[in-house]
């Protein structure tokens, strides 16, 4: 069976934003409308923002891609 396309792709840039990545996995995960893909690319973040991300990554599966 073909998986469906979601219908908006929402993707976030960051790099060393441990503080304020938490509060967008959370706006995300809070959506009530969800037919849509979470993309997030990180540019190498050495502050713990990829741990934040991978709890989010590894708790939701709506996490569609985490490119580190």
């Amino acid at each position: 069976m073909k998986q469906k396309t979601p219908t908006l792709s929402i993707i976030t840039i960051c790099y060393n934003i441990k503080d304020e990545i938490e509060r967008t996995c959370k706006s995300i995960v809070n959506q009530t409308w969800q037919d849509f893909e979470w993309i997030v690319v990180d540019g190498g973040s050495t502050d713990g923002t990829v741990d934040i991300l991978k709890k989010y990554q590894l708790n939701w599966l709506k996490v569609s891609g985490l490119i580190l």
